[in-house]
């Protein structure tokens, strides 16, 4: 499905994984940028990653687990601003 959004929407959309996460973590720590160890995290740009503009994150919480919504859900994140 993210290659078929990247194809139509002109996206890039890459995986943010345990040594970009700690990069972008303010503890160091890339698991304070996910609520579970399950959850994959994708940065999103319009164009490609290195000249395009930076649109935002996507977390994908796919696997079932105690405690967790059993049906499917969408939630939008946004910056508070100050």
């Amino acid at each position: 499905m993210l290659n078929i959004f990247q194809q139509i929407f002109g996206l890039d959309i890459q995986e943010f994984r345990d040594e970009e996460r700690n990069l972008l973590s303010q503890t160091g720590k890339g698991s304070d940028c996910v609520w579970h160890c399950d959850v994959k995290m994708f940065g999103v740009w319009a164009g490609n990653r290195s000249k395009g503009k930076f649109l935002g994150y996507l977390y994908v919480d796919l696997y079932p687990r105690e405690g967790k919504y059993t049906h499917n859900a969408n939630f939008s994140i946004h910056p508070v601003s100050t």
